[in-house]
């Protein structure tokens, strides 16, 4: 198991994706994608120039890779498991 952490700048609400009971890294983090494996943890840490004042100290988000799939087939989950989700 690996522990990938970054500071996450910004947060619109697309990467990463935390909607409907799945957190995605699928328009961010290249690096990331490449590497990580089933099992391994992904950290977003809050920054010193976040639009909310400086929350460096804080945790955004934590999960779990579960699976990995390619951005086809990630578009096609949604589409069939998760309508709502805006890919």
């Amino acid at each position: 198991m690996k522990l990938y952490t970054y500071i996450l700048r910004y947060d619109r609400g697309a990467a990463p994706n935390p909607y409907w009971g799945t957190c995605t890294l699928v328009i961010c983090k290249p690096a990331i994608r490449r590497t990580a494996e089933i099992g391994d943890w992904i950290v977003g840490l809050g920054s010193a120039q976040s639009p909310m004042g400086d929350i460096s100290a804080s945790v955004v988000y934590a999960m779990k890779v579960t699976s990995k799939m390619t951005m086809k087939a990630y578009d096609q989950f949604c589409k069939t498991a998760l309508p709502k989700k805006i890919p």
